[in-house]
């Protein structure tokens, strides 16, 4: 049976919770913080060996697997407060405190290391940043989605910064499909072409070495109306936009 406890029951960490649950069932107990008391309730009633402890101390008490995900700012408070042992491995889902500021706030623990999951956790499915590469969490973690382990935690920060691609990604999609109904497609129409037709882009993109990606969009019909959208974006410069934006953020975690 592995006992986890989750410390900071957020919009992430229900995710993993779920995700968990579907992939060990009964063979998981979870333990969760009462922070967030309506989520880590409704885990409760949701899941079997599912409880809601009074503290987060007692959350430590009672596991061997600790995830952390708390709010960036408050993590070295709680983690000070906290007293860890030597049995304890670590999963720290906070985005900016490195190994060694981690290391510093905790006192004792069997293994430590930083995760970033997507909500799509839940589902079993989706990337899933992991640093170091120990056996034990990707054991833990396989099955869940994909795992990608950076050979370096500079790398691991570097590779955070993709995340922020999800939510300019969905807002795209939204303008798109609004725009259509304004052109006369109903939402459900445009939107079960627009989401397969991506699929389909994302799967044959993953079929390409990565070296290679820039054949995808180069080979397009010249004079054709993907290459009047191209160069229409590159006049806006609406490429180079997200590379900036995306820069910001990995200035921010670095």
């Amino acid at each position: 049976m592995i006992h986890l406890g989750i410390i900071g029951v957020g919009i992430i960490a229900s995710a993993v919770a779920k995700g968990l649950k579907a992939k060990y069932g009964d063979g998981i107990t979870l333990h969760l913080s009462p922070r967030n008391a309506g989520r880590a309730e409704a885990l409760r009633a949701a899941y079997p060996n599912v409880t809601v402890a009074s503290s987060n101390q007692e959350v430590l008490d009672r596991s061997d697997w600790v995830v952390i995900s708390v709010l960036p700012a408050s993590t070295e408070a709680v983690l000070r407060a906290l007293t860890f042992h030597p049995r304890h491995k670590i999963i720290s889902l906070v985005s900016q405190p490195k190994m060694a500021a981690l290391e510093t706030w905790i006192n004792e623990y069997a293994l430590l290391c930083r995760v970033i999951p997507q909500t799509f956790i839940e589902n079993r499915t989706g990337p899933i940043l992991l640093y170091p590469e120990l056996p034990e969490a990707v054991d833990l973690l396989s099955g869940l989605g994909t795992l990608v382990t950076p050979a370096t935690e500079d790398e691991f920060n570097l590779a955070q910064t993709l995340s922020c691609a999800m939510g300019p990604t969905h807002r795209l999609l939204d303008e798109i499909v609004t725009w259509m109904a304004s052109c006369g497609l109903p939402p459900e129409r445009s939107s079960a072409y627009l989401l397969s037709l991506l699929g389909a882009l994302a799967g044959e993109a993953a079929k390409t070495s990565p070296q290679n990606l820039a054949s995808l969009w180069q080979e397009v019909t010249p004079g054709g109306l993907n290459e009047q959208v191209i160069r229409s974006l590159e006049g806006e410069d609406a490429f180079m936009a997200w590379v900036r934006a995306l820069d910001a953020v990995r200035k921010k975690i670095i």
